[in-house]
């Protein structure tokens, strides 16, 4: 396994919004690919300065406090590596990515990733990005004057996606969710967001995606997604904030206190499947080469596939 580098910025100033909040618990608010409990392990062995000092981990910060980590180099979490290419042209490669795996190098992310994998075969330049537990279509450009051309294309609303998700609860055949994307107030889990219904805020981003009911059974429904604007977490907090909760999402699942359990190493076995039900599978763009309309399908993954009947199977 790779060493891992770079894979933190090593000087942090505390910002205003931090004032007061314990070292441990913005250490493992900001950067949640580690726990409480590793945070405090670090800061312990004297790996945290604050302000040119070790510190304990309940010490109150205080604005523009400077944080400097000397990590050691450590290996990266094991990944699903079993990409496979869909499509390939002299312009393009599209990507059916599996669940575990980072798009590009963030957090504890460095090597592991689809970007530094299909690095050691091709120039590619990236052109959308889905998360890491979200399963299907990842477009890359083979050159940079085709990833501008298809940036382009995404930007103005050109691109068609189809998604399937999961969801609980009996779903209605149709469902536009217009509204603004924004964080969650009412969260424990500060990169939450939520499906806000009036701009009341410069930070909001208008969001809007169509919901089709595809099929139900036990209480559950499997939902296709249209995403008609590309805000973060878009699918997954609009669905969320009109109450019915995607299977297996740590975040907007049925119990946000799962992604805290996940951060401090406490969770397993939580949910029908251990990640998100969410695949991208369809898209649908203009290709720059011909100008002509490109559509790529990617089929539904096996533990999808299998959410009904292991709901069904499942204790009451």
């Amino acid at each position: 396994m790779p060493a891992l580098k770079n894979w933190m910025n090593p000087e942090i100033d505390v910002p205003p919004e931090a004032a007061g909040r314990r070292l441990d618990r913005y250490l493992t608010a900001r950067f949640s690919y580690h726990s409480r409990t590793v945070w405090q392990e670090q800061i312990e062995k004297g790996r945290i300065l604050l302000n040119g000092l070790p510190a304990k981990a309940s010490v109150k910060l205080k604005p523009s406090d400077r944080i400097v980590y000397n990590p050691v180099e450590s290996s990266e979490p094991e990944v699903d590596t079993s990409y496979e290419i869909i499509y390939e042209d002299e312009f393009i490669i599209a990507v059916n990515k599996p669940a575990n795996l980072p798009v590009h190098p963030a957090g504890i992310y460095t090597e592991n990733t689809l970007v530094a994998l299909l690095q050691k075969k091709y120039a590619v330049y990236t052109v959308n990005r889905i998360d890491r537990e979200t399963s299907g279509i990842v477009i890359f450009a083979r050159d940079p004057a085709t990833a501008a051309s298809l940036a382009g294309q995404f930007e103005k609303k050109q691109v068609t996606k189809r998604y399937i998700t999961y969801v609980y609860g009996e779903f209605p055949e149709k469902l536009t969710a217009a509204g603004y994307i924004g964080n969650d107030p009412g969260s424990a889990v500060k990169k939450k967001q939520k499906l806000f219904y009036e701009n009341s805020s410069d930070t909001l981003q208008e969001s809007v995606t169509e919901f089709h009911m595809s099929a139900v059974s036990g209480g559950i429904s499997r939902v296709l997604a249209f995403p008609l604007t590309g805000r973060t977490h878009q699918i997954r907090a609009s669905l969320h904030s009109a109450g019915y909760p995607m299977v297996g999402d740590k975040i907007y699942g049925k119990n946000e206190l799962w992604f805290l359990e996940f951060i401090d190493g406490k969770l397993n076995n939580y949910d029908i499947i251990n990640r998100q039900a969410l695949h991208c599978e369809y898209v649908k763009l203009t290709h720059p080469g011909s100008s002509e309309y490109l559509e790529i399908d990617c089929p539904e993954p096996e533990d999808m596939k299998n959410i009904f009947t292991l709901a069904g199977n499942m204790s009451p």
